[in-house]
């Protein structure tokens, strides 16, 4: 029986480990002078505002940034409590970021220009990211992500 208990105790202590540090990190939301009459982002209530939610890096400068889509239908902000990734990269000092797109299977115009206006807006906030930029995403999301990467890269490679 003694195993069981410190069994117990250990396991709780590990949940404080983890927990504590993802609660002294606060997730911040940042809302664009954009206005959504594409419907890039679905939630119960309706609304026409784009945001995006950032977690910033636990380092006084970030060395890059990670962004993330929802999958569809997918809330931004639940991102950050469906997977512990953002909360890792903020510990690595990579920033988090997760826009309001949750209502497309492909990338169009609408939602490419959201996510440059996006990462517009961060990269002027935090200009040490440079080039280091993550994209990943969620279901659909990911369909999504990997079809902006490729859309950024043509465009920096149409640069040089």
């Amino acid at each position: 029986m003694p195993s069981v208990l410190r069994l117990l105790q250990n396991a709780l202590l590990l949940q404080i480990g983890i927990v504590l540090p993802m609660a002294a990190q606060t997730v911040q939301k940042q809302r664009l002078p954009l206005h959504d009459p594409t419907h890039l982002y679905r939630t119960s209530n309706s609304t026409s505002e784009l945001a995006f939610y950032c977690l910033p890096a636990q380092t006084p400068t970030p060395r890059g940034v990670l962004l993330l889509l929802p999958g569809l239908g997918g809330k931004a902000k639940r991102v950050f409590r469906e997977t512990a990734l953002g909360w890792e990269a903020s510990r690595a000092g990579i920033l988090t970021i997760v826009p309001t797109l949750n209502n497309r299977l492909y990338l169009d115009s609408a939602g490419t220009h959201f996510l440059d206006e996006v990462l517009q807006r961060v990269l002027q906030q935090y200009p040490t990211v440079g080039r280091n930029i993550f994209i990943g995403g969620f279901s659909a999301g990911g369909h999504l992500a990997l079809r902006y990467a490729e859309t950024l890269v043509g465009t920096t490679t149409e640069r040089l």
